[in-house]
């Protein structure tokens, strides 16, 4: 579950820990980062205080000095003037700090106070939301943002055994910082997906070693490995070359194994993304054959006439 502390949303997740240095690696999940897109560098998931922007002599909001350069850094990048014109056209607005919530909407959203721009607030770990998990779109297509950045989101976790039985503690709650929100392109993944840190959601979990009954220590668990291929590999080749590798490694692996663990390993499969997206790919084919048709059909008809 997760909840907005300083509103009264609380809405269900699906929570993924990801290491993000090497997540953006093995697929386009970096691009679709909002905050990361204008000051490029600034997104993690480690722990992080609150960004608090200052007034500078002219009257202008100022953010810490790391941000400003990332946004400098950006705008060197960009080839086309009118993103940058974009973006001064509609500049971050600042919210009073301690507040982390505006009652107005806003592209881009930090907390602003007297004194020079500067980090507040305890350090937490970071979470990227679901753009649609959190907010809404305006008429432009563009997310109206009512939170800022570094505001505290709050995750509640229930830690499992490795064969599914909730233990004996009670559901565990997180608080984090909002360090950025993620655009995918699919609906159904950027209104229910949030993304935090996974030694730290490993460790809340209790998903890493444990201590076992006869006093040894368990293997830590993982739900999920992502694996990229180089341009111009056959994704279907690899599938297969993956499955013969893990069930070699899992041969190599058994003696050191409980037999819970090595079942686990032996019931682990290979997906492809296609695989994985299955349903929502043969929606939009059977949707392209559709439009197909239709257009077909007019344009027969127009030629008859």
């Amino acid at each position: 579950m997760l909840s907005v502390r300083a509103t009264n949303w609380t809405k269900p997740a699906r929570i993924l820990g990801v290491r993000l240095d090497d997540y953006v690696k093995v697929n386009d999940f970096a691009p679709g980062l909002f905050y990361n897109t204008y000051y490029p560098g600034t997104t993690h998931l480690g722990r992080q205080s609150m960004p608090v922007a200052g007034v500078d002599l002219s009257g202008r909001w100022q953010l810490p000095a790391d941000l400003e350069q990332a946004n400098q850094q950006w705008r060197a990048s960009q080839t086309d003037p009118s993103e940058i014109a974009a973006y001064d056209a509609a500049p971050f607005e600042a919210t009073m700090w301690p507040r982390e919530t505006t009652q107005f909407t806003a592209e881009r959203i930090f907390a602003g106070g007297a004194g020079p721009p500067q980090y507040r607030g305890p350090e937490r770990y970071g979470i990227i939301v679901g753009g649609d998990l959190l907010f809404a779109r305006n008429e432009q297509g563009n997310f109206d943002r009512f939170l800022a950045r570094g505001a505290d989101i709050a995750l509640t976790l229930m830690p499992l055994s490795p064969t599914g039985n909730v233990f004996g503690e009670p559901p565990t709650k997180v608080l984090l910082r909002y360090a950025d929100d993620s655009h995918t392109g699919i609906f159904e993944i950027d209104s229910l997906h949030v993304y935090v840190d996974f030694d730290m959601l490993q460790e809340k979990l209790a998903m890493g070693p444990q201590e076992r009954a006869d006093g040894g220590m368990s293997k830590p668990r993982a739900n999920q490995v992502l694996i990229g291929l180089r341009d111009g590999v056959e994704i279907n080749a690899a599938r297969d070359r993956i499955t013969d590798e893990w069930i070699a490694f899992s041969a190599r692996l058994r003696p050191e194994l409980t037999s819970r663990e090595a079942d686990a390993m032996r019931m682990a499969r290979v997906y492809t993304w296609e695989d994985l997206q299955r349903a929502f790919i043969n929606a939009v084919e059977k949707e392209k054959v559709l439009v197909t048709f239709l257009f077909g059909l007019i344009s027969s008809v127009a030629i008859v006439l």
